[in-house]
């Protein structure tokens, strides 16, 4: 994995692009739904949507660790 930490794939007849996200963040959203915190809701899913990771080899070599880092564009 490099670059732009995304998969591409076929959803519902149309090429989307699909990134993992941390189970956490969508843990909270679910649970400030269930609670009808909507606000807060809101606030959790942008952070989701508007963090872009991205993935590169430690020094660009392949033989060491992966390393991911966060950019928030919103």
């Amino acid at each position: 994995i490099a670059g732009e930490w995304y998969v591409t794939a076929m959803y519902k007849g149309q090429k989307c692009h699909f990134q993992m996200v941390p189970m956490e963040e969508l843990e909270e959203f679910r649970r400030l739904l269930k609670r009808g915190c909507y606000e807060s809701a809101g606030k959790v899913l942008d952070k989701v949507i508007d963090t872009k990771r991205q993935a590169v080899f430690e020094d660009n070599d392949p033989a060491k660790t992966i390393v991911v880092t966060d950019r928030i564009d919103g």
